[in-house]
C-alpha cells in the first residue's frame, strides 16, 4: 500500500526494510500487544506480505465485526494513538499506518504496518493476494477482469439483455442487468466470484497469476481468452486499460505477458 509514511525532521524515512523471517514475529507481537486487547481476534496478511525476502512495509487486514468499517477504523485509530503514541500512527486514505518495532533479528529497526479494516478479512485476503518474487497479484486480478468482461458478453447473449460483471479490489464483484445492480451489495466471497465467472476451480487453486494462467491454459475454452490479455493483440475482449500498467509497471507487465505466451506454447 506504500511505505515511507513516517519521516524525521529532515525528510528521511524512520522505518526500514524487514526480512521475511521477522515478519510473522513482528505482526504477531503487534497483534498480541494491541489488536487482541482491542477485541480483534485475528489479522490476515495481504499482497506479498510474508512472502518476499525483503519487504518495505507490511499489509494486513482486520475485521470490523458488526460495526461499519469507517467507524471501527476511527475507534481503532483513537485506541492505538492513546496506547502507542500519536506519532506512531497515521491515517492514510482508507487505511491506518503504524510505525512498529521489528521483532527478531533486526534490533532497533522499525517497520511500517499498513492496516486495512474490512467486514470480511478472509475474503479480502484472497482478493488482494500477492506473491513473493513472482508476478504481482494485480495481474491476476486484471486477468479475472478480462474473464468478467467476456463472461458479461456471453450472459448478455444468453439472456437477451445487457449483463455487466465488474470486479474491484478489494470491494468485490458487481453485477448489473440493463445497468441496474442485481444485488444490493457487492459479492466478496471468492468461491461465488469464481462460480459466477464460470471457472470450475477453487480460490485455493488459483492464489496468484501463475496458477490462474496455468488453469486457463489447460482449459480448451479459457485458453482462447489468454491472448487477449495484452492490448497489443487486436480483437474483442482485449483489455484497453492494461496499457496503464505497461506504462507504470513495464517490466512486470512484460513478465506477465511472457508468462502467458510461454504457457500457451507449453500446452499447445
Amino acid at each position: 500500500m506504500g511505505g515511507n509514511v513516517f519521516r524525521d525532521a529532515f525528510g528521511s524515512p524512520t522505518t526500514s526494510m524487514i526480512r521475511r523471517e521477522n515478519v510473522k514475529k513482528t505482526l504477531d507481537h503487534f497483534n498480541e500487544s494491541y489488536l487482541r486487547p482491542f477485541g480483534i481476534r485475528e489479522y490476515r496478511m495481504l499482497g506479498s506480505t510474508g512472502k518476499r525476502v525483503l519487504s518495505g512495509d507490511l499489509d494486513i487486514v482486520v475485521g470490523s465485526g458488526d460495526l461499519p468499517p469507517k467507524h471501527f477504523k476511527n475507534e481503532l485509530f483513537e485506541y492505538l494513538s492513546r496506547y502507542m503514541g500519536p506519532e506512531q500512527i497515521k491515517k492514510v486514505g482508507s487505511n491506518l499506518c503504524v510505525r512498529y518495532p521489528v521483532q527478531g533479528s533486526q534490533l532497533d529497526d522499525f517497520v511500517q504496518i499498513d492496516l486495512m479494516v474490512n467486514p470480511d478479512p478472509e475474503s479480502t485476503s484472497w482478493l488482494m493476494s500477492g506473491t513473493g518474487d513472482g508476478i504481482k497479484g494485480v495481474f491476476r486480478n486484471l486477468l479475472l477482469n478480462l474473464i468478467a468482461k467476456i463472461r458479461s458478453s456471453e450472459l448478455s447473449i444468453e439472456e437477451g439483455e445487457p449483463i455487466k460483471i465488474s470486479l474491484a479490489w478489494p470491494s468485490g464483484m458487481l453485477i448489473k442487468r440493463s445497468d441496474v445492480p442485481i444485488y444490493d451489495t457487492r459479492i466478496t466471497d471468492p468461491q461465488t466470484i469464481l462460480d459466477t465467472l464460470g471457472l470450475d476451480t477453487t480460490p485455493v487453486e488459483i492464489p496468484n497469476f501463475e496458477a490462474l494462467v496455468q488453469f486457463m491454459a489447460d482449459d480448451v475454452r479459457l485458453r482462447k481468452v489468454l491472448p487477449h490479455f495484452s492490448n497489443s493483440i487486436d480483437g474483442p475482449g482485449g483489455l484497453d486499460y492494461i496499457s496503464d500498467y505497461e506504462q507504470s509497471m513495464p517490466d512486470e507487465s512484460e513478465c506477465a505477458i511472457d508468462y502467458i505466451n510461454e504457457s500457451l506454447l507449453r500446452t499447445s
